[in-house]
This record gives C-alpha cells, structure tokens and sequence, in this order.
C-alpha cells in the first residue's frame, strides 16, 4: 500500500534575521528531509518517492494497480490544480505589491517591505521570505496602538461619568441583581416588564432572565442619575461671583465660601484633564442691546462728539434692521455649542490672517534667569525634551490637573487647549490657514546649522532617556553636515506672509522628497533649535536681556519653524527658551508647561558633577538628515 500524502515539517534554528518556509506535499518516507546549511528557519518541502512509487507501480500486477493508477492520475490533477491556483494566487499579490510600492509618498517604507517580503514559486513548493525585525517593529506598532485605543477609551469613559466612578456602576447593577434574586421588586415595575417585553424571548422566564434584566435595569438608572449629577455640576459652574470678589482683600462672601467648599470636596475625587469638559457652562450669549451699548462704550475715547454720534446713529440703524436677525442666528449657534465664538474667533483672529505670524502673532518664553546648572547645550536639551515628552504622556492619559490655571480655588477651566500643544501644526493656505494635529508621533524635528533633522524619541518600547537624547543631540552638534541648497532660508517661509508661503508650499513641497521632509518637520512632535551664539542675563546690562528676547521671539527670521505649535531654542551656553505659534492656545497652557518642564530640568531629573543628565544610555540612536531638492525659486 502505498503511503499516506502528509507535510513533513522541520524546525530549524534561527540565526538571522530572516526567515524562509517552503510550503509542499510530500509522501510520508522513512527518512526526514535533509538539512540545508543555507537556508534558515521551518522548512517543509516536498518529497515524492518517485522512483520508489514507480517500482511499486511495476511490481504489483494485482487489481490494485488500476486503483493506484487512478489514484495517481487523481494526485496529479489536484496537484496540477493547486499549483495553478498558487500561481495565480502569487502573481495577484505581486500586483498588489506592485501597486503598493508605486505609491511615492510610502517610498521609504516600500523599501522595506520590499526587502522583508518576497515569494518564490520553485519546484519544492512556495518561498516565502520575511524580516524577523520588520515582523517584531510591526507588532510593537500593532500592540501600542491598540493599547492607546484601549486606554483612550477607558479614560473618556471615566471622565463622562465624572463625579460618579466606575465602582458606583459595578455597585448599583450588583445591588439590582442581588435585590432581584431577593425576590423584591425596587424598580416599581420597570424590571418585570423589561423581562416580559425583550428578555423572555431571548432568556424565557428563568432566574437567569430576571436577573439580566434587573443589570439592566440598573445600569440604566444608573446612567440617568449620572446625567442628574452632571446637569447640577454644570449649574453649580455657572456662579460667577467668585470673579469678583478676592480673597488677598478679604471679602469673599458666603455664598461664594460655599460654592468654593464645595468645589474643594469634589477635586477630591481626583478628576482627570477632562473631567469637567462635559460640565463647564455654555458662554453666555449678551442680548443685542447690551452688545451696542458695550461697543459705543468703549470706542467713545477714541472718536470725537461728532465721529462718536455718527457712529451711535448707524448702531441704532443695525439694532433696528438686520441686527435682530443676526442675535437670532447667533442665538440658535449658542445652544448648538458651548462656546458660541470659539470657531469664529479661531478662523478670524488667527488662521485669516494673512500677515507675517512671526511678530504679529508668535509669542516667546524665558528660561529662568538664574545661572544654568550646565554649560553643555546637548545635555540641556535632551533633558527639556525627555521633560517634554513625559508631560505630553500626561496629556495623552489625562494625569494633568484640570485645577492647573487656579490651584488654590480648585476652580477647573476649559481643558482643550492641551490636546493640541503636541504634535500639531498651522498649515498655510492662500485664503486661510489650517490647524492639524497628528497621533501618537514619535520623532522630533531638530535644527543645527542650517540643517534639519528628523530624531526618534521612542525606542519602539518606550521613551528614551535623557542620556540616549544628549547622545543624539550630541552627534548633530558635531556632525559635519553642511546645508543643502536652500535649506538654512527655508524657515524663512513660515515667517513671511502666508500667500507666498501657500503658494510655494503648494508649488515646490507637493510631492517627492520635499514633500517627505516637510511632512516630517510639520508632523513631529515639536521642534527643537539648537542655536549657534550664547545668550546671557545681566541685571546691570538690560540690553543683554533685550538680545535674549529678540532671540526668542524671531530669531534670524530662517531658524524657527514658526507655523509650528512650539519651538525649545537651546543656546550655546545652555540657555532655554520657547517660541509659540498661537492659534493652537493661550499663554496660561504655554506657561504651565513651560514651569513643568523648569521643575523636572533643574529639580527632579537635574545633571551630575560634570553637566551631563543623569543615567546611563541603554539604546543609541541615529538623527535622520533630511533631504531637500530646493531651486533657486
């Protein structure tokens, strides 16, 4: 008899990072298939006891050699079969790789993949090869995204159910079911008929539908009573007395002095960033009168008795005509939104403007003004991005205190200036500007000398450390690269009028590798400048600080990227500073991260003997030069 069609597979031990498997029938033989010394990696390939099959085929003269006969004719049509389906097969996803790397935009990435993923149709079976560490990347890529997604999602499920927490949801349901068990109804019906109506089909009338429908029944009282909780959080936000009144003066009132009590017992819940989001009252919207009558009152310094009557006769005119239709629509968006002007003075204020952001709108910070703890610019920049990046994670997982901006009142503000401190970007555009934001980025831009750099911050498992950054700090400031054509001006788009830079963003940075590296500048997480003089305070020299401002706020005009949300400027003499594009945020965020990054610089991480950071670096990591085609345009 002959024997049974089976896969012979072999493990072989791994020594590189890739990896064959040859897939085929073989029959089952005594032996095992031989060892190659080339290939690595599992092995199954196909062996047909040809001449073996043959010489059983010549000496069986018995019936069964029609049977084998057939049977072989069978074998040889499914084999004939699969291999053409497998051909087929294989040469659809050669068209599909095809396509794939005809995409310029992915070239780097095509590479890669290119490399690490190849098929091979040879006469023992299939030859598929793949990249161990491309495999090893993917899967870490796989697994962090999924566990933001998963920690996303926890996070703001627990901050709309705030003040409430999820042990008060686990609680209530497990009191219903336990009550229901009892044998007593709590839910004056609703349970009963919740039961009768959609459980029973599904359960019958059994124990185990009863105490379904009672978890349900549960959770949904439960829910409603969490939107009774956040509907009074949300009018007990709406006083408004505490703003005028101070406590350095004494004179807070009672009613105020409850409010604040109050306010003290709830941050004890420990809220997250954006606990209260849900919860802030709604801007209020002033009537058409009061709006007029504010307006006349304060341009009435700047016009004279004629000018100022000219002006109330045509308010007058507005308030009769078409203001009261516009109050209407203005009306109508202020219950649609909570912050009625939020949009409006976002698109209007910042993004239409069309003059030069770099004085008109950018806005810098200091680095404290004592003496720095070192003189090694590598050293101080690497731990003010390592303190960067920590406070952005506390972004991302909502740690940061949502009482930021008035510690002491425990009085929360409107939280959503943070989500785009990080990883954002102000987009030119001919007619308005456009502000986008990224997700989870895990590289840095960094400027030296007329060169850009695109620098990892993730080791693929975590952040790195302070001295793996001042290492790779390091390794640009003493790099001999010199700037493409072009390519130490080319900040000085983002400072100009946004028009040109629209145009030539559109005409020049569309496609190709100028497209590749702009995407990187305007997708990393933030900038950091690594500039080429010292800067220096003096209290008996104001100029010097004069110098320092100048330095920050505009630089040369060409080593700031301008459009970005912030830029650190770390000076030779390791001094820090911070340039900010403002349509993103306010100054009090800018500030309060600012003051973090201070505390974890100088206080909590702070430098050993020499001015290096503390630690020891585990990985090393390799700054990627940007490439540019650049003409003289």
């Amino acid at each position: 008899m002959p024997r049974q069609l089976c896969l012979c597979l072999v493990r072989r031990l791994r020594s590189t990072s890739k990896t064959q498997r040859y897939f085929g029938l073989c029959t089952r033989c005594r032996r095992l298939p031989t060892r190659s010394t080339t290939a690595k990696g599992l092995r199954v390939r196909t062996h047909v006891a040809a001449e073996e099959f043959a010489s059983r085929l010549d000496a069986s003269e018995t019936a069964s050699a029609s049977l084998l006969d057939g049977a072989a004719v069978r074998l040889r049509a499914l084999l004939a079969a699969f291999s053409l389906c497998l051909h087929h097969s294989l040469l659809f996803v050669r068209v599909l790789l095809q396509f794939y790397k005809s995409s310029k935009a992915q070239k780097m990435a095509e590479a890669r993949s290119a490399a690490a993923l190849s098929f091979h149709l040879t006469h023992d079976g299939v030859s598929v090869s793949y990249d161990q560490e491309l495999l090893r990347d993917i899967w870490h890529a796989f697994s962090r995204g999924h566990k933001r997604r998963i920690a996303r999602f926890k996070n703001d499920f627990v901050t709309g159910i705030f003040p409430a927490s999820t042990t008060s949801f686990a609680l209530t349901v497990l009191l219903f079911m336990a009550v229901a068990m009892l044998g007593l109804d709590i839910s004056f019906g609703v349970v009963p008929w919740v039961q009768s109506h959609i459980f029973y089909y599904v359960l019958g009338e059994g124990k185990i539908s009863h105490a379904v429908a009672s978890g349900v029944c549960g959770a949904i009282i439960w829910f409603l009573g969490i939107q009774v909780i956040r509907l009074s959080l949300k009018m007990l936000l709406s006083y408004k007395g505490w703003m005028y009144e101070s406590a350095h003066l004494g004179k807070i009132s009672m009613p105020t002095l409850i409010w604040l009590k109050i306010l003290h017992l709830i941050s004890r819940s420990q809220p997250m960033l954006h606990s209260f989001q849900g919860a802030l009252p709604h801007l209020p919207l002033p009537s058409l009168d009061q709006t007029l009558k504010t307006h006349l009152r304060s341009i009435r310094p700047f016009y004279s008795d004629e000018e100022y009557a000219e002006i109330a006769e045509l308010s007058e005119k507005f308030r009769k005509g078409i203001g009261q239709r516009l109050q209407r629509y203005l009306t109508i968006k202020s219950w649609l939104s909570i912050n009625y002007v939020t949009d409006w003075w976002e698109e209007f204020v910042y993004l239409r403007q069309r003059s030069p952001i770099m004085v008109n709108s950018n806005y810098y910070g200091f680095d404290t003004l004592y003496e720095p703890p070192t003189t090694k610019q590598a050293a101080r920049a690497a731990n003010i991005t390592w303190a960067a990046l920590q406070f952005r994670r506390m972004v991302e997982r909502q740690e940061v205190t949502p009482f930021s901006i008035s510690p002491r009142y425990k009085v929360p503000f409107c939280t959503m200036q943070y989500e785009r401190l990080f990883n954002s970007c102000r987009i030119p555009g001919e007619e308005t500007d456009t502000l986008k934001r990224w997700d989870d980025v895990q590289h840095i831009a960094v400027y030296h000398k007329g060169c850009w750099y695109r620098m990892p911050i993730h080791s693929g498992k975590r952040l790195l450390d302070p001295p793996e950054l001042q290492l790779a700090f390091q390794s640009i400031i003493d790099g001999s690269h010199e700037p493409a054509a072009g390519e130490r001006d080319l900040a000085a788009l983002t400072a100009g009028d946004r028009i040109p830079w629209a145009k030539a963003r559109k005409e020049f940075f569309s496609s190709g590798i100028n497209k590749t590296s702009l995407h990187c500048i305007e997708k990393a997480a933030f900038c950091v400048i690594l500039d080429e003089e010292p800067v220096y305070y003096d209290p008996k020299d104001p100029s010097k600080l004069d110098r320092w401002a100048h330095i920050l706020l505009h630089g040369n005009a060409n080593n700031r990227w301008f459009d970005k949300s912030f830029n650190f400027c770390v000076s030779t003499n390791a001094r820090v500073g911070v340039n900010t594009e403002h349509s993103w945020g306010d100054a009090a965020v800018t500030a309060h991260f600012v003051e973090y990054c201070l505390l974890k610089d100088l206080y909590l991480q702070a430098y050993d003997a020499e001015g290096n950071t503390v630690g020891s670096a585990q990985v090393t990591i390799v700054p990627e030069r940007l490439q540019w085609e650049l003409s003289s345009e």
